[in-house]
C-alpha cells in the first residue's frame, strides 16, 4: 500500500503515467509515447521555471537601476547614457541596453511584483485556480 501511495505521489509530482514502475513490459509504441510525454512535461516545467526566474531577475535589475538613478551621484553627469555604460561594463551575453531599459520600465510599471517577491499573492486568483499571466521578455517592447 505504501509503495502505491509513493508511486502515485511521484507520478503526480512529475506528471508521470500511473503505475509508471509496476514492472510490466512495454511495447515500442508505448515506450516512445512515454518518452515523448515525459520530455514534453519536463520541457514545459523548465520553461515555466525560467519565466519565473527571468521575471524576478528583470524586476530586481529594474529596481537597482531606478534606485541608482534616483539616489546615485552619477545621475546628472551621465543621464541616459547610464544603461549603455552599464551594458558595456557588465559585458554579458543577453544583457544589453534594450534589456536594461525594459527592466527599468517593468519595475516602474508593475509595482505589484514586489508583493509576489514577498511571498504573497497579488490577487486572490490562487484561491480559484486561475493561472497568472506569463510574462514574455523575448520581445522588445520599446518599439
Amino acid at each position: 500500500m505504501t509503495d502505491t501511495i509513493t508511486n502515485n505521489a511521484i507520478a503526480v509530482r512529475y506528471n508521470l503515467p500511473e503505475k509508471w514502475n509496476d514492472g510490466t513490459s512495454f511495447s515500442f509504441d508505448h515506450l516512445s509515447e512515454v518518452v515523448l510525454q515525459l520530455h514534453d512535461s519536463a520541457y514545459s516545467s523548465a520553461v515555466k521555471a525560467i519565466n519565473r526566474f527571468a521575471t524576478v531577475r528583470n524586476y530586481v535589475i529594474g529596481y537597482y537601476i531606478v534606485e541608482f538613478e534616483q539616489h546615485g551621484s552619477d545621475r546628472a553627469k551621465y543621464g541616459d547614457r547610464l544603461l549603455k555604460r552599464l551594458a558595456d561594463k557588465v559585458n554579458k551575453r543577453g544583457i544589453n541596453e534594450t534589456l536594461l531599459k525594459n527592466c527599468r520600465r517593468f519595475y516602474l510599471n508593475y509595482p505589484q511584483v514586489l508583493t509576489y517577491l514577498e511571498g504573497e499573492s497579488a490577487t486572490p486568483s490562487h484561491k480559484y485556480g486561475i493561472s497568472p499571466i506569463t510574462l514574455d521578455f523575448s520581445k522588445d517592447i520599446t518599439q
